[in-house]
């Protein structure tokens, strides 16, 4: 594994691994909110993509895993921002295959909208507008008002070891995707677990009707939960990326 150190004289460093593969095809792997990229995903995905020629890329956000920032640091932006720097650094023209994981799986569509090598995009209970959901649904009255102060919550046990800012969910609103069409006409593969109870069935549904693409396929796994990560959940995902790097090269 070749890991890597992007120097931002500006900002803090980004830490990532890069493999160049044999091929004209790039996995981009990007991982869920308070993981890193040398999760167990990310290892399955970087090893399906080496066994087929293709270059493998991944990276770990602003504040998390190796590289620099603070919980305050991060939104959804700011993770946007720092792909599209490591892309920039090693493949700015190379076809990509964008593999999201939940949070990972936002900042995944919105760079396959947006980023016309992007050739196909595999969700893992991907988590678009998930900072909609939580204001709406998870936080109580009482937090709204303090966050709205400009008051800093967690991370700590009461929010689950996640950072809620008032720039996460001002950011979170600029890159809402749900509302509108998704403007990604390739290949979309979803994987979705029925014990997810982060999110829910009809929010995967709400993307597969948003997507433009006619070529969106749903794998719904039986006692699967929000990781996807049992061994049958990786084998699945290997072979959905097996099938997805065979056609987009036909």
């Amino acid at each position: 594994m070749s890991d890597f150190t992007l120097k931002r004289p500006d900002k803090w460093d980004l830490a990532y691994t890069f493999d160049k593969g044999n091929n004209n095809l790039c996995v981009l792997y990007l991982h869920g909110w308070l993981a890193n990229r040398h999760r167990q995903k990310g290892l399955t995905a970087r090893d399906v993509a080496l066994e087929n020629g293709c270059s493998y890329l991944s990276l770990d956000y602003t504040a998390h895993g190796e590289s620099g920032g603070k919980p305050t640091d991060f939104t959804i932006g700011q993770g946007i921002e720092d792909t599209l720097e490591v892309i920039k650094q090693t493949i700015p023209d190379i076809p990509l295959i964008i593999i999201g994981n939940s949070v990972g799986g936002w900042i995944g569509l919105w760079l396959a909208e947006h980023l016309k090598q992007t050739v196909g995009f595999i969700g893992l209970a991907p988590a678009p507008d998930i900072t909609g959901w939580v204001w709406d649904k998870m936080l109580p009255d009482y937090a709204k008002v303090e966050i709205e102060k400009g008051n800093i919550l967690g991370p700590s046990e009461a929010t689950y070891g996640f950072c809620f800012t008032k720039q996460l969910f001002e950011d979170g609103k600029k890159h809402f995707m749900l509302d509108r069409s998704i403007d990604f006409a390739g290949p979309v593969r979803i994987l979705w677990g029925d014990q997810d109870d982060r999110i829910e069935k009809s929010r995967i549904n709400t993307i597969k009707d948003r997507l433009i693409s006619e070529d969106v396929i749903i794998n719904i796994i039986k006692g699967a939960n929000h990781h996807l990560s049992s061994e049958r959940d990786l084998k699945i995902l290997a072979d959905v990326l097996k099938t997805m790097i065979r056609d987009v090269q036909k």
